[in-house]
């Protein structure tokens, strides 16, 4: 019969984890990501996933706000995030750091999200909810990757899009 583990337990389960994989370096670049709920749900998956920072851009609501707050659980105080008003800014700096910007977009020019090879230092950019990330930018990525839909829908939330990928990069890197 199974049992539910305490939070003691789950603790220590996750830190064992922790401890057996190299996980990559990962960032989340919200452009104009407008929906305060989403950029707390986002704050969410990055405590859990271990991503090093979360940068915010343009019309992307930030912390303190009241339902990114209440979404985030207050974890968007224990991940590191930093705000530039220009995405081109925000990725200038990822580039001069390191990171390798992989634009999470449907596009004629965007493989498989499993295809393709990620190092240890990526940036995800999720785009707007409504809009994606938006042409200017889509150019200023080094790749751009797709999650296949087998629905009628064309598109998941930002925040499981996000969730997806940065499980996948742990998964590639811890191998």
């Amino acid at each position: 019969m199974s049992k539910l583990l305490s939070k003691t337990q789950v603790k220590h389960l996750n830190q064992a984890y922790a401890a057996k994989v190299s996980r990559p370096e990962i960032c989340f670049v919200l452009q104009d990501v407008t929906d305060a709920i989403n950029v707390g749900s986002l704050f969410r998956t990055a405590d859990a996933a271990g991503v090093a920072e979360v940068i915010l851009t343009g019309q992307t609501p930030q912390p303190p706000h009241p339902q990114l707050n209440t979404t985030a659980r207050g974890l968007e105080r224990s991940v590191p995030w930093t705000y530039f008003a220009e995405f081109s800014d925000a990725v200038a700096q990822l580039k001069q750091n390191g990171y390798q910007i992989v634009g999470v977009e449907i596009d004629t020019n965007s493989q498989l999200y499993s295809d393709i090879a990620y190092p240890a230092k990526v940036a995800l950019v999720l785009g707007n909810e409504a809009l994606g990330i938006y042409k200017k930018n889509l150019a200023l990525c080094d790749d751009l990757v797709h999650i296949p839909m087998f629905g009628k829908g064309q598109s998941l939330n930002v925040n499981i899009a996000g969730a997806i990928l940065a499980y996948h990069l742990i998964s590639q890197h811890g191998r």
